[in-house]
């Protein structure tokens, strides 16, 4: 074949590509939810790993989303959208690998937990209400979660139960019991943060699960203390 640059010629890339790096490249939360939405629209799917960087995406713009410029067709259009993404995520999630299940949960979650101290426009009610109300979505993906569990890593682990303390732990309890085993199976892996970070998880959850505090303190005693920085301790 002839190649009249001497080299190999590198493919463009496709068109549904481009206009998922379109996507995340924005930096106006109006503009990602109705990329995104378009994307479900016109692809039928956005694949999980896509799903989960919109997801991040979202709970990154939260901080710095200007609604000045928004009239009123915004605020039918932006529910519609997002109803439109909420679903596609719930319909797709027995598709979703460990780190993008975990990822979409904990920006889900920061999303949850950040709304409120945002103030009260239409905007944040919104994502208040579809997130917390919309066919459970964090007990369907609790559930999902479940058969995963055993193939969690410590970050998997110690974000998991962080995002559910996030959102209220209390509501899936029994989310707490079922992490707790394998995350003793694997304690010796643990990073100094992650074993902060899932002691912290269940300290505001409120779930108590003794033999796990254990293991979690003769983990931190075997180990030279100076690897734990002012935080981990603190947690």
């Amino acid at each position: 074949m002839r190649n009249n640059g001497g080299g190999q010629s590198k493919s463009k890339p496709s068109q549904k590509t481009c206009t998922f790096l379109n996507l995340i490249e924005c930096k106006y939360l109006e503009n990602v939810i109705r990329l995104a939405s378009r994307h479900v629209g016109r692809h039928g799917k956005l694949h999980p790993e896509q799903l989960c960087a919109v997801w991040v995406h979202i709970s990154q713009l939260l901080f710095v989303t200007d609604t000045r410029n928004w009239d009123a067709n915004t605020r039918p259009r932006f529910k519609q959208q997002l109803k439109r993404i909420l679903a596609r995520t719930v319909n797709s999630m027995d598709s979703f690998g460990p780190k993008d299940l975990v990822g979409t949960i904990l920006a889900m979650a920061k999303v949850v937990k950040h709304v409120p101290l945002l103030g009260n426009d239409w905007w944040l009610e919104l994502f208040q209400e579809l997130l917390l109300g919309y066919e459970d979505i964090f007990q369907s993906f609790a559930n999902v979660s479940t058969k995963y569990l055993p193939e969690f890593n410590d970050r998997c682990l110690s974000n998991f139960a962080y995002a559910y303390a996030l959102v209220g732990g209390r509501r899936q309890k029994y989310i707490f019991d079922q992490i707790a085993m394998p995350a003793m199976r694997c304690l010796g892996t643990f990073s100094p943060q992650s074993l902060s970070v899932i002691v912290w998880a269940y300290a505001k959850a409120e779930a108590s699960h003794t033999k796990l505090f254990e293991m979690v303190a003769y983990t931190i005693i075997d180990r030279d203390l100076e690897t734990f920085n002012s935080q981990n301790l603190s947690n």
